[in-house]
């Protein structure tokens, strides 16, 4: 056989046999430190073909014992690897479940907080529109167990349409993709009806926890259209009686800010 067909072969099936492994182990392997283990293997075996291709191809033997020699040790390497799978899945599993424990405690020492908070706003709105006879749509949903996602952008619990251009969003901020990230609530208010100082601006107020849990921290954006008097910090054994005092300030003042128009 024509050498060069021969390490031809020779390289197609090593290649092959990279795939297969590589697949194998980025569809099973979750963690960055074993891909990174399993991509300079990789890049070694490249590298040690490339040096093979160069050699001296007037020595067939030679080279056919060098590419032989790279192929078994690459096996070899791939069957230790992939033989302590079960063991970095096992590890992996743990790490996920300390990070789950970990959220769950966290949710809930602020789950009853926010959940309040949240239907009391979704009460007064009611009686201001029964009472008024006010034409405010709202919708809201029960807040889960668990108060961590994915991604940074929140969790849309509440919406009250007080009119085409003035909306309230009530969401939770609880992000994976921060560490060590605890929940907070969120309030965002448009600002359209603001004097038109900054119209179409999105504000917040942001109510959250502290880490021991005994505290709820305030902070409300530059913007935020509703000016009432709010409290930096409530102690949590208070919040029952200064949630439905503080929300009662925010809807009288938003449904007078509308009557102004």
């Amino acid at each position: 056989m024509n050498l060069y067909i021969y390490i031809g072969l020779i390289l197609i099936a090593l290649g092959t046999g990279l795939t297969i492994y590589g697949g194998f182990v980025r569809n099973k392997i979750e963690n960055d430190k074993t891909r990174h283990t399993f991509n300079q293997k990789i890049e070694e075996v490249k590298s040690k073909i490339d040096d093979a291709k160069s050699s001296d191809l007037s020595d067939s033997v030679s080279v056919k014992d060098s590419l032989l020699v790279i192929e078994q040790d690459f096996q070899d390497w791939a069957n230790e690897f992939l033989g302590t799978f079960e063991a970095r899945k096992l590890d992996f599993k743990k790490m996920k479940l300390s990070e789950v424990d970990r959220e769950i405690t966290a949710s809930k020492k602020a789950r009853p907080v926010f959940d309040f908070l949240l239907n009391t706003i979704q009460n007064l709105t009611n009686v201001y529109r029964e009472e008024l006879g006010l034409k405010i749509e709202s919708d809201f949903l029960n807040i889960p167990e668990n108060l961590y996602h994915d991604d940074l952008k929140g969790s849309l619990f509440g919406k009250i349409k007080y009119s085409e251009d003035v909306i309230w969003k009530m969401g939770i901020y609880a992000s994976r993709e921060v560490e060590g990230e605890l929940p907070s609530f969120h309030i965002e208010v448009d600002n359209s009806y603001d004097d038109n100082l900054h119209q179409g601006r999105i504000s917040t107020l942001r109510f959250g926890l502290d880490e021991p849990g005994e505290l709820v921290t305030v902070r409300r954006s530059e913007y935020f259209p509703l000016k009432v008097d709010i409290q930096d910090t409530i102690p949590i054994s208070e919040y029952k009686k200064e949630f439905p005092a503080i929300v009662k300030k925010l809807v009288e003042m938003q449904i007078l800010a509308l009557s102004k128009e």
